[in-house]
């Protein structure tokens, strides 16, 4: 990820914490989404960075859920939340990709298959 990329999402994440944006819609369908799973705040982060990038690392994933919380993720526990996420999404034909020695991915048509979902979610609601 480049260094402007890691900026804008900096600048994003605290323009939350102060308030100067609100969660989009797709934020609020993706705890819903997740609703039942361990921490439904950090697996929507964590498939929401999958949703947003073409990879996420494990030190990415472990730099942003970190950075929000004091207590560092392990890379168990990062597992345990990809597990219970993979779960989930399966049951809409939605699958994460591991690239062994790289990270996770979702490829193009599972992030269209994941926003209709959120879309229809958010609909809902």
């Amino acid at each position: 990820m480049s260094e402007l990329q890691q900026l804008r999402d900096r600048v994003e994440e605290l323009e939350y914490v102060i308030g100067l944006r609100l969660p989009n819609p797709h934020d609020l369908a993706m705890r819903r989404l997740l609703r039942g799973t361990r921490q439904v705040p950090r697996s929507a982060e964590i498939l929401g960075m999958l949703l947003k990038r073409e990879l996420v690392t494990r030190d990415g994933f472990s730099a942003v859920l970190t950075r929000r919380n004091d207590d560092p993720i392990s890379d168990k526990l990062l597992d345990i939340y990809i597990c219970y996420i993979r779960r989930v999404i399966a049951e809409h034909g939605i699958e994460i990709e591991t690239v062994w020695g790289a990270g996770y991915r979702m490829t193009a048509p599972n992030k269209r298959k994941l926003r209709a979902l959120l879309d229809q979610l958010a609909e809902a609601a």
